[in-house]
């Protein structure tokens, strides 16, 4: 294990059953980043969170784009939003409700608009 020193922090590199991993470690012990190069490509992992903030855009372009939260997911804008898709769209609570609020008109508009089919 090759080990090289960033300040109160070190780095690790070190084999794996399929690749290698990259750690960089704080103090006392405390991993703080890992990157895990495997045959299917990187994988980063980072312990105690992250947050992004930006003075500009952040755009996300990618084959395909899954988002799970493990305990919850919650969406958010200061201003408009909305969703675009050339296919599809569906939304399903397996457990609970499904509500839809608004201040002003709620408008559905397509070819047939099906209820409890």
């Amino acid at each position: 294990m090759d080990a090289i020193a960033l300040g109160d922090h070190f780095l690790h590199i070190e084999p794996s059953a399929d690749g290698h991993v990259l750690r960089l470690v704080g103090p006392g012990g405390g991993q703080r980043v890992e990157i895990a190069i495997t045959p299917q490509g990187p994988v980063l992992r980072l312990l105690g969170g992250l947050r992004l903030e930006l003075d500009g855009d952040l755009t996300v372009d990618a084959q395909r784009v899954a988002l799970h939260g493990r305990k919850g997911l919650s969406l958010s804008s200061g201003a408009d939003a909305s969703i675009t898709v050339v296919g599809d769209l569906s939304a399903r609570a397996e457990l609970g409700n499904i509500a839809l609020h608004a201040n002003d008109d709620v408008c559905i508009d397509g070819e047939r608009v099906r209820m409890n089919c």
